[in-house]
């Protein structure tokens, strides 16, 4: 069953060479790994491969090497929670809430602190809830053309670099 959500764009391409240089190393590994024309058509992410032995472990040492302390506090959030965790763009994930799910909500939100998030429920071994649809509209970022994915993705590839696997709405750990 496919998505037909298949795209690709350049890496370090002109207009998001600063975004690209002030990546950390782990980030850059990802998104070298995704311009070798990554085809997201398969339900799981079945033919996705990014490498994700390289840099799964490296992510939660780089994820915390600044020592942010909400990094810190959004990691044991996730990975503590005894509520199901949902993934998405806001205003699903928002609506997961309403459910009782736990969505990242934090004020000083960044890539970073997004990432120290879904990283605890990954070593946490928790499932993730789809509150999105997975579709193009959803995957590929119309705002910034300096960010041509979205969060979504971002988190989708996080959870495929950790050998999560799709069933339905669901992302499971294997």
């Amino acid at each position: 069953m496919a998505w037909g959500a298949s795209f690709t764009y350049t890496f370090g391409s002109e207009g998001n060479q600063d975004r690209v240089n002030s990546m950390p190393e782990w980030q850059r590994n990802i998104e070298q790994d995704v311009n070798r024309n990554v085809n997201i058509n398969t339900v799981g992410f079945g033919s996705v491969d990014l490498a994700a032995a390289r840099w799964g472990e490296e992510l939660a040492s780089d994820l915390f090497s600044s020592g942010s302390q909400i990094e810190s506090k959004v990691y044991n959030q996730s990975f503590n929670s005894k509520e199901t965790l949902v993934i998405g763009r806001l205003g699903d994930t928002e609506a997961g809430s309403e459910m009782g799910m736990r969505r990242l909500n934090e004020p000083n939100w960044s890539l970073p602190v997004n990432d120290s998030w879904m990283q605890g429920g990954i070593d946490a071994n928790k499932p993730f809830y789809l509150g999105s649809n997975v579709s193009i509209s959803n995957l590929r970022s119309r705002v910034n053309p300096m960010y041509p994915t979205t969060v979504f993705f971002r988190e989708l590839t996080q959870l495929r670099g950790a050998n999560y696997y799709r069933e339905g709405d669901w992302m499971h750990p294997t």
